[in-house]
């Protein structure tokens, strides 16, 4: 699965490109979904396609120099597919730099192409070097992409796969052509760009797939002479195809019947004192003529030396061929001709003139003016609060200056008084009026808070503390605090009530029948209740809890008096209860509700006193 839709897009170029031809493609896949992977999987690829049959290796594909200098390996692998008549197509690389420094595209027996824009200039981007073999396309090419959809990528990666196409052709019609003969092929077909010939960025140009048709024919070499024709014999030869080495045909030599002479050979060079010869033969037989070459007049080098200001000029004649040698042309010296640079007198140094020749170096000086002394200008510059006054003397002449009668420097001071506040000291401020120069001194302390009224802070709750404090009414900071005590709260019976709080066993007894709360017969502050009743609704056995704050303080249950066995009513049933406990045939906790339900009279005991009073209450005799 390709899941980065390279390989896809290479494919579909290389299936473009071959057309209805015999072409099939062996995927093997070599980089994760990134685009990632390394040398030695990718030299295992190689082995594997060339082991399984393939023809053409198209490696669109590579990286920096220290990638190849520490796998050798792969190296090894693409000079074996080569060895073994697999040709491998490379990319040069995308980094506009050598492709030596690249791997695969620096391996010789590889076929390392570049990439080209649609009007034949050289990419941009494209790796360039004399490993660089071919070009081809390499930007915006539109191929198949993953997901049955076609797209635009550049570099060579995309220029490789036009190559292998090409590779594949000539295989298909040449299955014995090496890989040396189909890059001779693709050199037939290739249409020559940039300079003349093999370059650094073209290679060996772009191979026109169109002029392949011609390599169904033979294309005739170089006619290679296997017996020389003489003058009267005849000879042979014979021509090759270039792309196959094929023999194609022979044929005779004629003998020329005349002599085939040379170009004359000179044999002794003639000179200004001697003569000379040269000589000449037959291609074809023995046969050779001498003759002598004429004495040659000389032949002189000029050498001129100018005449200067002191010396005379002349011009030196030397033989180039022998050692004759002699000055003329003399032409005199011209005398010294001068340039007059005038230096004025200054207040401290002499003037003078300089007299410099212009054609030389000689120069001489004269014309000496005594110095003229200094004539004084003088300004007076007034004193400020930081620098001094004085009085500058300053040459009109020259830099030279002094200063004299100096005044002081002082400043001029206004004063301010700054009152004291209860949260600022006062003090007296000094400012000079005429710079930024001031002081401060004469310091007072503060004076004292105007005390307000106590307000509160943060208000006292039931279990916390509160905050009270008091502000200056001037500054209005807070200047006293003070803890506000804790309110609590209260929760007891009211003094009319006839209920029972038992605080030991959390336990509230003796509440009437016939109530939903018990609010009425309480005395509370800063509390309340929250009741959890049972599944017979309010009576005996309801859990009371009382909330201070919002928090549980304490839980306390309920018992209804009389009313034993919990179900809201006095009736037979509690009797039977109570007279169950008073016989002892039921036992009962003696801290639990039912316990003190049956226990009416409230002296610590179940008896038959209490079975009186609950059976009165039952019948309706007496009230509680």
């Amino acid at each position: 699965m390709d899941d980065n839709g390279h390989g896809t897009h290479v494919t579909g170029t290389i299936i473009d490109c071959t057309g209805d031809l015999n072409v099939g493609i062996m995927p093997v896949r070599v980089l994760n979904a990134a685009g990632k992977g390394s040398c030695f999987n990718i030299a295992n690829a190689v082995n594997y396609a060339v082991k399984n049959g393939a023809s053409v290796i198209n490696m669109s594909l590579g990286g920096g120099s220290s990638l190849f200098e520490h796998y050798p390996y792969e190296d090894t692998v693409i000079n074996n597919a080569y060895k073994s008549g697999v040709v491998c197509c490379v990319a040069a690389g995308n980094e506009s730099q050598d492709c030596s420094n690249h791997c695969p595209a620096h391996v010789a027996n590889a076929i390392t192409v570049s990439a080209i824009f649609d009007d034949y200039s050289f990419a941009f981007y494209s790796n360039y070097g004399e490993g660089v073999d071919f070009c081809a396309p390499g930007t915006l090419v539109y191929s198949t992409y993953p997901d049955d959809s076609y797209t635009y990528l550049s570099g060579t990666s995309m220029a490789t796969p036009h190559i292998s196409a090409a590779c594949a052709m000539i295989k298909l019609n040449y299955p014995d052509y090496s890989p040396s003969n189909i890059v001779t092929a693709l050199s037939f077909c290739a249409k020559d760009l940039g300079t003349t010939g093999k370059d650094p960025c073209y290679g060996n140009g772009l191979p026109q797939l169109a002029k392949l048709i011609e390599l169904h024919n033979h294309i005739e070499g170089e006619w290679k002479i296997t017996k020389k024709a003489t003058c009267g014999a005849d000879g042979e030869r014979e021509v090759y195809c270039s792309i196959c080495n094929k023999f194609i045909r022979a044929e005779v030599i004629k003998a020329t019947g005349e002599h085939s002479l040379t170009d004359w050979n000179v044999t002794t060079k003639p000179s200004c004192t001697s003569e000379g010869s040269k000589m000449r033969s037959c291609r074809n037989c023995t046969f050779s003529e001498t003759v002598k070459m004429d004495m040659l007049e000389h032949d002189y080098n000029k050498t001129v030396v100018a005449p200067t200001c002191t010396e005379s000029g002349y011009t030196t004649y030397s033989c180039k061929n022998c050692e004759l040698q002699f000055n003329a042309d003399i032409i005199g010296s011209y005398g010294h001709d001068y340039e007059m640079n005038t230096i004025p007198k200054t207040c401290t140094d002499a003037g003078y003139t300089t007299y410099k020749c212009k054609r030389c170096t000689y120069a001489f000086t004269s014309d000496y003016l005594q110095p003229s002394g200094h004539i004084y200008e003088d300004t007076v510059v007034e004193k400020t609060c930081t620098t001094d006054g004085y009085t500058l003397h300053q040459c009109k002449n020259c830099t030279v200056n002094y200063a004299s009668d100096y005044v002081p420097a002082s400043h001029e001071m206004d004063e301010e008084i700054i009152a004291s506040t209860c949260t600022n000291k006062g003090y007296t401020h000094h400012q000079c009026k005429k710079c930024e120069y001031n002081f401060n001194d004469n310091v007072t302390d503060f004076v004292p808070h105007e005390t307000g009224e106590w307000q509160v802070i943060t208000p006292a709750t039931a279990f916390n503390e509160g905050v009270e404090g008091q502000y200056c009414l001037s500054c209005k900071g807070l200047i006293n605090t003070r803890t506000i005590a804790k309110t609590g709260y209260i929760f007891e019976k009211d003094e009319e009530s006839k209920i029972v709080i038992d605080e030991e066993n959390n336990i509230i007894s003796g509440v009437p029948q016939g109530v939903d709360q018990i609010e009425d017969f309480l005395h509370l502050e800063n509390c309340s209740l929250q009741y959890l009743e049972t599944e017979n609704g309010f009576g005996t056995g309801t859990k009371v809890n009382v909330l201070v704050d919002g928090e549980i303080e304490k839980t306390y249950t309920l018992i209804i008096f009389g009313d034993v066995t919990g179900d809201g009513y006095v009736d037979s049933f509690d009797s039977s209860v109570v007279s169950s406990v008073a016989n002892y045939e039921m036992d009962f906790n003696e801290n639990s509700p039912e316990f003190f339900a049956c226990d009416i009279i409230a002296d610590g005991f179940v008896d038959t006193f209490d079975l009186t009073a609950i059976n009165a209450m039952a019948n309706y005799e007496i009230e509680f």
